[in-house]
């Protein structure tokens, strides 16, 4: 029997039923077998019941090997069939990070980095109609599947030793955007297990390369180069929250002033900008800073539902919420309010009535 039909919750479940079913029968049969005294009937019932609910167990296995991307992976790499593996392991890296599924990403990136290291390095695959270096791929893989996506599963020490790795191959074929991607991950891997010094090195080793005009010259327009500037920014301002508000605050406006700008709008992006100067005015006890993030984080609602950003909407509202408590325990008295739990109650309704529009049924 396949080992991954008691790993997938759907085939849990069914087996559950089916023991349930099967106990039942059985059951049901001994005691038919005492009350009929028909010993042969009992027998053949039981022998029944035991037949289809084997029948299932190896059509459920079955069902299970058939569609189980790691086992059709591995019997590619055994087969030597490397450029599938990595068209497959590639081509699904996206998508299962937007999904949430990181275990799943992490197992099919090991795939992916196995089949790329068993090939020529200057060899290139054909990835949507792209041609694509092999050794681009395992620089990607380690900083992606391998590094930020570990991180997210908890191995941050793992996560950045990968990124790392990833990094100097990127180096080495000078593909600058990937090296920038992957110093950016390891600035919010640091920010989060508080490794400042390793931080800072991360962003003046990232910042020589988006000086550089190497860097620039990747680029087709002066707007595309100043929004991957500004994306670098944003996760850089992230960082500064608890220590440097002020400079957080003035790149997290320039960078929202590029988001916005007609020649690279990213609206995305734009609405996260609200999130971000939203909590970077929250962090503050001051009244008039938390009255500054009450403003932008309202700002942001609007802006979300205007761009129908319903996920990034949900966010902002949490973070809205949270401040209305904070400040109904730093400065209770701000706003006059005789009831701040029938106020917070009143706003969070406001807020979250126009979620309706987003709705797909």
């Amino acid at each position: 029997m396949h080992k991954n039909i008691f790993t997938n919750k759907k085939v849990k479940e069914i087996l559950k039923h089916l023991c349930e079913w099967g106990a039942s029968g059985l059951i049901g049969a001994i005691i038919g077998m005492f009350f009929s005294l028909n010993y042969f009937k009992a027998f053949i019932i039981t022998i029944i019941f035991s037949v289809i609910t084997f029948i299932v167990l190896v059509i459920l296995s079955c069902f299970d090997k058939k569609y189980d991307i790691l086992g059709i992976l591995k019997a590619e790499i055994s087969a030597g069939n490397h450029p599938t593996v990595i068209q497959i392991g590639y081509t699904l890296s996206r998508p299962l990070h937007l999904s949430g599924r990181y275990a799943m990403r992490e197992a099919i990136g090991h795939q992916t980095l196995n089949a790329c290291r068993k090939l020529d390095a200057s060899r290139k695959i054909r990835i949507n109609d792209t041609k694509v270096s092999v050794r681009y791929i395992e620089a990607k893989t380690l900083i992606d599947d391998l590094g930020w996506n570990v991180y997210l599963l908890g191995q941050s020490d793992v996560a950045i030793e990968n990124i790392e790795t990833g990094i100097e191959i990127a180096k080495s074929l000078s593909e600058y955007k990937l090296v920038v991607k992957g110093y950016r991950h390891i600035l919010g891997i640091c920010d989060a297990i508080n490794n400042k010094e390793k931080r800072d090195n991360a962003e003046a080793s990232a910042r020589t390369i988006l000086n550089s005009q190497e860097y620039r010259a990747t680029f087709l327009t002066d707007e595309a180069y100043h929004h991957a500037v500004a994306e670098f920014n944003y996760a850089y301002a992230k960082t500064l929250i608890d220590e440097n508000s002020d400079k957080a605050l003035e790149i997290a406006l320039n960078v929202q002033k590029v988001f916005s700008a007609e020649q690279t709008e990213d609206m995305d992006r734009y609405c996260k900008t609200f999130d971000l100067i939203g909590d970077i005015y929250a962090y503050s006890e001051k009244p008039e800073k938390l009255k500054k993030s009450r403003s932008v984080y309202l700002k942001g609602i609007t802006e979300c539902e205007r761009h129908g950003r319903s996920e990034r909407l949900i966010r902002i509202a949490i973070d809205y919420i949270n401040l209305l408590l904070k400040m109904m325990r730093v400065c209770p008295n701000i706003f006059g309010f005789s009831s701040w739990e029938q106020q917070i109650d009143k706003e969070e309704k406001d807020i979250y009535g126009p979620m309706s529009r987003f709705s797909t049924s």
